[in-house]
């Protein structure tokens, strides 16, 4: 029986047209055993190789026009931005030619989605603004953000890049949407839940943080808390499971918390349960501590009065 082993080394991690292994002499015979399979017509991949989006991406480019490009959450799990849902659940392609149907592709012919591209792990991928702006028509509104946040992190995007391809988008039913978004992004957020606990206390009514704001201890180190309320002394801190399940990250939070608290701030803290399952109630508690907090201007005021006190005293004592 045929083998895999028939098949040169060169082909055997990657998929193949059947044309590119017939010039290296490989028969069709060769190609049609069971170590083989076949995602498109005319393509091949050895069958052990392990499924994957690069690996379908690579044989959906070997079937498609040239000018192809993947877009919408296939561009982004490329690029490596979070998107909801599967990427088992099909791949996504812009083309401006006649596409054949190939089974698990989605080709979609947008005469408006004309940027250019550029090379991601030798495939072809629409430039991150209109990458971003593809996403646009399919997410909501959190999920967009999600996206925006995690590509300016990346170095990928910005709010000043991404304002003439929304201009673009004039007259489209989702670009109040892209526009809600361009808004809401920022840069420097670590994970996907960090944006979405943000845009919770955004919604809440509740004053507008800084995200990653220095803020420095007494032992005269800058930390960088994920949110920061200066005006009310107040950090908020999203803990994800590995500060529990990572000693030394949850010994290293522990010194975090104990300096900020040192110096005069109160640190919140929350996880994906609080976020997801029980954002009412997050909210209602941060509400809280920040009611309670004194603001800025008032802790001058009475470190003033104190300074004032102490004078008096001081003066008091000497004359007496």
């Amino acid at each position: 029986m045929p083998t895999a082993h028939d098949v040169p080394p060169e082909l055997l991690e990657r998929p193949f047209t059947v044309a590119e292994a017939a010039a290296l002499g490989v028969s069709r015979q060769v190609l049609r055993g069971r170590r083989f399979r076949a995602p498109h017509r005319g393509v091949r991949v050895v069958a052990d190789l392990p499924d994957s989006l690069l690996l379908r991406c690579r044989a959906a480019a070997l079937a498609l026009p040239p000018d192809a490009a993947f877009s919408h959450h296939t561009g982004a799990r490329l690029r490596g931005w979070p998107v909801p849902g599967r990427w088992s659940d099909g791949v996504d392609v812009v083309s401006h030619r006649r596409a054949p149907q190939l089974e698990g592709i989605r080709v979609e012919h947008s005469p408006w989605l004309h940027g250019d591209v550029q090379l991601v792990e030798g495939l072809r991928v629409l430039v991150p603004a209109w990458l971003w702006l593809s996403l646009a028509e399919r997410l909501p509104l959190d999920d967009l953000v999600v996206a925006a946040d995690a590509a300016w992190r990346l170095g990928d995007l910005s709010r000043e890049g991404l304002r003439p391809p929304v201009g673009v988008a004039v007259g489209r039913r989702w670009v109040t949407r892209a526009r809600q978004a361009l808004d809401l992004m920022e840069p420097g957020v670590d994970s996907p839940m960090e944006t979405r606990l943000r845009l919770l206390v955004l919604r809440s009514g509740l004053p507008r943080p800084t995200v990653h704001a220095p803020v420095t201890v007494l032992s005269g180190q800058v930390l960088h808390p994920d949110l920061v309320f200066e005006r009310h002394l107040t950090v908020v801190e999203y803990e994800g499971d590995h500060h529990r399940t990572d000693r030394s990250q949850w010994q290293h939070d522990l010194w975090r918390y104990a300096a900020l608290e040192a110096a005069g701030w109160t640190v919140v803290r929350f996880t994906a349960d609080d976020v997801l399952r029980h954002p009412q109630r997050a909210v209602s508690h941060l509400r809280g501590v920040l009611a309670r907090r004194p603001s800025h201007a008032e802790m001058r005021a009475v470190v003033a009065q104190t300074d004032v006190w102490s004078t008096t005293t001081r003066i008091s004592a000497t004359e007496g």
